[in-house]
């Protein structure tokens, strides 16, 4: 048996390339590694193809099958963790362009919905580093707005945020607790080291090739209509970038 495994681009002419590439049958399943939005057109060839195909912590638009980190239960330790330290106002930071941090926001609005008022929370968009930082600095030195906590939909992004904070002149965590998602590498080795959610790699890999092995002896019919879908719990990690809140005041920028 052969396998391919993919991640998707973003650019549409990388697409179009890839999708070439496909048009060789010398695989026998594909395992996808993406968010991006090409993910969609190569899932959609391969199903005209034939092909078995598992999506492996990827957001998703539709039904398809996949093996994905429990971005419910991910959430939920993030918030728990925020709201045992005694943070209440909590806003949550996208980037509209990846399809998970998008899953990740939906999650956290039905969350703050349904604490019963015991989370104050709004979703930020960081797009485009003008606008955005002119946004974040109205909101940080508004103390109608202000968060006493960020959660980042991905550790990539909360480095981003880390460091516009800190051109505000804000202190983390004194000032402003900044907690990630996805425990890349080096969120250990930051400075103050990124309070995160691990993805369970290991189990996770071995799960999406389960079901790639299982897809693979179906018929392209069967698998259409199955559209498993795999979760697997992530882990908390707990670091130095989330405290309890400080009752000083956060200087204007």
């Amino acid at each position: 048996m052969e396998l391919l495994v993919a991640q998707a681009k973003a650019d549409a002419g990388e697409v179009a390339g890839q999708l070439n590439l496909f048009q060789d049958d010398f695989f026998d399943g594909v395992i996808m590694v993406s968010d991006l939005p090409g993910h969609e057109a190569l899932c959609e060839h391969l199903d005209r193809m034939g092909k078995a195909h598992v999506t492996l912590c990827g957001g998703l638009t539709g039904p398809k099958p996949a093996v994905l980190a429990d971005d419910w239960i991910g959430m939920r330790m993030l918030l728990d963790h925020l709201i045992a330290l005694k943070h209440h106002r909590i806003d949550y930071v996208y980037r509209v362009s990846r399809l998970a941090l998008s899953d990740r926001r939906s999650i956290f609005r039905q969350m703050v919905s349904e604490s019963a008022g015991e989370i104050k929370g709004d979703v930020l968009s960081f797009e485009r580093a003008d606008i955005d930082r002119e946004v974040f600095r109205r909101i940080l030195t508004a103390p109608s707005t202000r968060p006493t906590a960020l959660i980042c939909g991905s550790d990539g992004l909360a480095i981003e945020v880390v460091a516009l904070l800190r051109e505000l002149g804000l202190k983390i965590p004194d000032d402003i607790s900044v907690v990630g998602y996805d425990n890349v590498p080096d969120t250990a080795y930051w400075s103050p080291p990124l309070t995160t959610v691990a993805q369970p790699t290991d189990s996770l890999c071995e799960a999406s090739l389960d079901l790639l092995l299982e897809l693979t002896n179906l018929s392209a019919d069967a698998r259409t209509s199955m559209r498993p879908m795999r979760l697997i719990p992530p882990e908390l990690v707990i670091r130095a970038s989330s405290d309890f809140p400080s009752l000083q005041h956060i200087p204007p920028a």
